[in-house]
């Protein structure tokens, strides 16, 4: 995968650069670059009629370089809050990916989505 998704470590709050929200139960997410990856955006999602869709866009940016890494602030208010990361990687194909919270465990669950 170009980019690995998951709950930031203790003490990398301050390399937050968007917040989403300001809700004291809000996660850090940290998406690292396992390659040079471009156009980075992120997504809330709703429920479609089959599967989760990208909403509305909260925040890009517009390179990642290899082994760099992005920290945002979000909330998962709900069982079915879910974001998505929609990014180019090295070859040019566009990637999606969704992330959730685990209602078993808590964990920072993240699904690939195909593209087109």
């Amino acid at each position: 995968q170009p980019v690995s998704i998951g709950q930031a470590e203790a003490g990398l709050e301050g390399a937050c650069e968007f917040s989403y929200s300001e809700d004291p139960y809000s996660i850090y997410l940290v998406i690292h670059a396992c390659e040079k990856v471009t156009d980075i955006q992120v997504y809330t999602c709703s429920l479609g009629d089959e599967q989760m869709e990208a909403d509305a866009l909260i925040y890009e940016k517009q390179l990642l370089e290899k082994n760099e890494i992005m920290v945002i602030r979000v909330n998962f208010p709900g069982d079915f809050t879910t974001y998505e990361v929609r990014l180019t990687d090295a070859a040019g194909m566009t990637r999606c990916y969704l992330v959730s919270v685990s209602g078993r465990n808590g964990a920072i669950a993240v699904a690939t989505v195909a593209t087109e």
